[in-house]
């Protein structure tokens, strides 16, 4: 029964693997589509989240730091029994704890659309 099985497996993969290798008629194939900036950005005076690759064309990249004092550990929680403060990173963004300043530092880092 079991070999029975693997006889068909195998034969349905054969022949899905000749259906596939076989050539498409060109009237069926589409061209792919190029996208333009305009089609992925829409206008307007706007910043994004940066990722870990360069800023889109036409963006270009920024970075402001917020500082506060620790009035919460990394291990505290809350009422929920979730965590008070989770730590991490996001792009190139970032929450960070500095315990020899006894500061949490929230950087973020944006790509702003170059007004045209």
């Amino acid at each position: 029964m079991l070999r029975l099985s693997l006889v068909c497996l195998l034969s349905l993969l054969a022949l899905s693997v000749r259906s596939t290798s076989e050539k498409i008629p060109p009237s069926v194939e589409k061209p792919p589509r190029v996208l333009e900036l305009k089609d992925i950005w829409p206008d307007g005076d706007y910043c994004i989240l940066k990722g870990p690759s360069a800023c889109p064309p036409n963006f270009e990249k920024h970075r402001t730091r917020l500082s506060v004092q620790q009035i919460f550990t990394t291990e505290e929680k809350r009422r929920d029994g979730s965590m008070a403060i989770s730590t991490g990173t996001f792009g190139e963004s970032g929450l960070t704890s500095d315990s020899y300043d006894d500061l949490y530092s929230l950087d973020l880092v944006t790509c702003c659309r170059i007004p045209s």
